[in-house]
């Protein structure tokens, strides 16, 4: 009898388990989730940077000594316990701390930063003569464009409470609510800084030595700052001198005072000198400022009588019972103030 060849069997392939097939997918897309991640917490540790090498620049320099970074999956978030500080508040060098701050970014979107601080901050000057601690109960810092766009900055805060001494002088103030945004903006000869500024319900020291002791006051300043193109390696004289050689200058649409029946409102622009002195001109138009003029030395009446004058030429008029509306010019000449026709004896100190 013929034989038939055998043939061998064939093991059959195992197939795999539809479970380690995803398994496998959410390993490999947790993996690249989590290096999507990282790339955009370094970015945004790369823009906080930017920023802190920015308050450098105008010689204020924070550090934070133990950073975590936080947020994973869905966001990026970096906590400071204890900040520090260390530069120029108003020109004079102090050394500070903060409670804490929180720092979130989108993931989406991680220069887009959103900065919330713990209160209080408490300082001291360097040469321990002043101390003080501002206090709040909500502060809000968005930060926007840094290290490579424009930049854009808004403060948002809340009951804010400033006291502190000077030796045997105690010193404080309040606001209510602050608001203040600044944004940087290319034009033809340089960048420009618009900033806006709005205090309402402020009782604060420099109102106060003006004013004299009063009602809380609401306050508000809109502005922009031509040749803005401050380097973060120099310090902040070195950057006024090279903006005030460009051709800097401050131009304030609108600045406004109301505290009661004390109105006061002006428009205009500054500059500094090769000395660091102001020169400068503003249009103003104020009512319930007689007392303070008397009190620096200028004559109310003789205000009175000119800008009586002067707003019949102008259109403009008073109605019966009101307030007396002064339109006066406000000149600054190498720091000295001329109000009106009136040259003062008052004389600004250099900027710096």
């Amino acid at each position: 009898m013929e034989s038939r060849p055998t043939i061998a069997a064939v093991p059959a392939r195992k197939r795999v388990s539809p479970l380690l097939w995803l398994l496998g997918l959410l390993i490999v897309a947790g993996l690249g989730w989590s290096g999507f991640w990282a790339f955009a917490a370094s970015q945004t540790g790369q823009a906080l940077e930017a920023w802190v090498a920015r308050e450098k620049t105008f010689g204020r320099i924070w550090s934070c000594p133990n950073p975590k970074i936080g947020g994973y999956p869905t966001a990026i978030a970096i906590t400071c316990p204890s900040p520090r500080f260390d530069g120029l508040i108003f020109g004079h060098t102090y050394s500070g701390t903060l409670q804490g701050f929180y720092v979130t970014a989108p993931l989406m979107q991680p220069r887009d930063i959103s900065v919330s601080a713990d209160s209080p901050f408490a300082a001291v000057s360097k040469d321990d003569k002043v101390n003080f601690q501002l206090a709040w109960s909500h502060l809000n810092v968005r930060l926007n464009g840094l290290p490579q766009d424009l930049w854009q900055a808004a403060v948002d805060g809340r009951d804010f409470v400033l006291h502190g001494g000077a030796g045997a002088l105690a010193f404080g103030g309040k606001v209510n609510d602050a608001v203040i945004t600044a944004a940087q903006r290319a034009g033809q000869d340089g960048q420009t800084l618009d900033f806006n500024v709005i205090l309402n319900g402020a009782t604060l020291p420099a109102i106060d030595q003006i004013l004299g002791p009063g009602t809380p006051a609401d306050v508000a300043a809109q502005g922009s700052v031509t040749k803005a193109d401050f380097e973060t390696g120099l310090t902040p004289g070195q950057n006024l001198d090279r903006w005030q050689a460009a051709g800097g200058r401050v131009t304030l649409a609108s600045v406004s005072l109301t505290r009661g029946d004390t109105k006061f409102v002006a428009r205009g622009s500054f500059a500094l000198n090769a000395a660091h002195r102001v020169d400068g001109h503003f249009d103003t138009k104020s009512s319930g400022l007689e007392p303070v003029m008397q009190h620096y030395g200028i004559d109310p009446g003789l205000l009175s009588f000119g800008a009586l004058l002067g707003n019949l030429l102008s259109g403009h008029s008073n109605e019966p019972q009101q307030p007396t509306v002064l339109h006066l010019p406000v000149d600054i000449d190498d720091g000295r103030i001329a109000v009106g026709p009136i040259r003062t004896s008052l004389k600004l100190p250099p900027a710096y």
